[in-house]
């Protein structure tokens, strides 16, 4: 960061009128943000569990602040806004098209069976023995979470561990009649041939 504030305070100043915003209405309307901000916008800083440890509180802070994982993995209104009580249990991305499958529920992707390493290759490589990340979260890891630390990233695989089922439940097989199978191969194969 210094080299970079010494690389700018070099650089000949200009004198530039900035551009007025051309935002198409209702996201020109700035007093609109003022009643989101009061519906789902709680101000304050991290404040670490002192029941939890140093790794688990740091893990926290990094996926509730600076990854911001719960915009993507938590279920949000129409507004925008999301509920605390269905943190990380999955959510459609807006505009994507894209479900980020509940890290809590190992019905879907939820990390409770997962070891603490499997979770650290997933965030840093996208690819762990327990699977893989496509769509968004290959985006985010490639970006970002590669260039985590070690450190960082085992702690987010700590936090999120923590957050997960311990087990998962049991769950009945699904028998699904031949005449609805070959329909959901055809809408398999459509969403392979779209993605992938």
């Amino acid at each position: 960061s210094d080299a970079i504030y010494a690389y700018l305070k070099s650089v000949e100043p200009v004198k530039q009128l900035n551009r007025p915003h051309d935002l198409s209405f209702p996201y020109n309307n700035r007093s609109l943000i003022l009643g989101w901000r009061t519906l789902f916008f709680s101000e304050g800083e991290y404040q670490p569990d002192p029941s939890k440890s140093a790794e688990w509180n740091r893990g926290a802070y990094l996926v509730e602040g600076l990854g911001h994982c719960g915009m993507c993995h938590t279920p949000i209104n129409a507004l925008g806004g999301n509920s605390q009580s269905d943190a990380f249990k999955g959510g459609l991305i807006p505009m994507q098209n894209w479900y980020a499958p509940s890290l809590t529920s190992n019905k879907e992707a939820g990390l409770g069976d997962w070891t603490i390493e499997d979770i650290s290759d997933l965030l840093r490589t996208g690819v762990s023995k327990r699977g893989a990340v496509y769509g968004p979260m290959a985006e985010v890891t490639y970006n970002s979470l590669q260039y985590l630390s070690d450190e960082d990233t085992r702690a987010m695989a700590v936090y999120l561990k923590g957050i997960a089922q311990d087990s998962a439940p049991d769950v009945a097989q699904a028998s699904v009649p031949p005449s609805e199978g070959s329909l959901l191969m055809s809408l398999g194969k459509t969403v392979y041939d779209q993605r992938c």
